[in-house]
């Protein structure tokens, strides 16, 4: 039993045994930047999730289900001992903190309403997990000040903001962005995520551009719109937020310009009705 009362599959099949987990997440990175922000490129981020997932949760690399986030945890908790606490975090800059890593303690926080059961928890979870794994390497320095942080503390804003290339500004920003490209592999891993997508795509007869969502200012759009992304939040244990990130990433996500006003004055998802209603 997990330390969330959730039973795990335990020790799954580790195809190379021969070089620890943590050891081959550094190979991954080729160097840091002046503050100690590892240089990751997107596609290394995901090979790492990938290790992962090929070493704790095979099964979510072959099949659409959702990935065992609570077992990877109690995993990395009887490795490495990391002590996973789940508790009330308070708030940061007016939000509830939903979780945060402190590297000197070897300590992964999560907010005690993020139940297993939570549409958010797996996101989350593989969020913090991914600050655990790609920035514990060096000492971080806040470029603004140099001075050193202790770890990370993520509010809503940090965990699901949609970030891109051309707004990633400050070091923090790197930090989140690094750790959302990692939790969103982890999740809803490329190969079963858009299998997924095109299987409920037949499923709710949306049989125009299969493998692809258009956002358009049309009643029909924004039904379909809703139908996919709810079906995949469905499949993958995780929330519509976390859904429209995955599907924008992957370039999945065609947004008519009217629409895109909507989403982006949001920062993350637009209200769940159409523009006319």
């Amino acid at each position: 039993m997990g330390f969330l009362g959730i039973r795990t599959s335990g020790e799954w099949p580790d195809p190379l045994k021969e070089l620890d987990l943590l050891k081959a997440v550094r190979l991954h990175i080729r160097g840091f930047s002046e503050f100690g922000v590892p240089i990751l490129s997107r596609s290394a981020i995901v090979s790492i999730s990938n290790l992962v997932l090929s070493r704790l949760d095979p099964r979510s690399l072959e099949l659409p289900l959702q990935t065992d986030v609570a077992g990877i945890l109690q995993n990395l908790r009887n490795r490495y001992a990391v002590d996973v606490r789940i508790e009330d975090l308070g708030f940061l800059r007016g939000r509830i903190v939903l979780g945060k890593v402190v590297f000197s303690e070897n300590r992964i926080y999560l907010h005690h309403s993020l139940t297993a059961e939570h549409p958010a928890f797996r996101f989350v979870a593989g969020h913090e997990i991914g600050h655990w794994l790609l920035h514990r390497w060096e000492r971080i320095r806040d470029s603004r000040d140099a001075s050193e942080l202790e770890g990370s503390a993520d509010c809503e804003d940090d965990v699901f903001k949609l970030l891109g290339p051309g707004r990633l500004k400050s070091m923090v920003d790197w930090l989140e962005f690094q750790a959302n490209c990692f939790a969103a592999a982890l999740v809803m891993p490329q190969r079963t995520f858009l299998r997924a997508l095109e299987d409920g795509q037949r499923q709710l007869s949306i049989g125009k551009n299969l493998g692809d969502v258009w956002l358009n200012p049309d009643d029909q759009s924004w039904r379909d719109f809703h139908s996919i992304v709810g079906h995949l939040t469905g499949v993958f244990g995780v929330s519509k937020t976390a859904v429209t990130i995955r599907l924008k990433e992957l370039h999945r996500l065609h947004v008519h310009s009217q629409c895109g006003e909507v989403l982006d004055a949001l920062g993350r998802v637009g209200p769940w009705r159409s523009p006319a209603e």
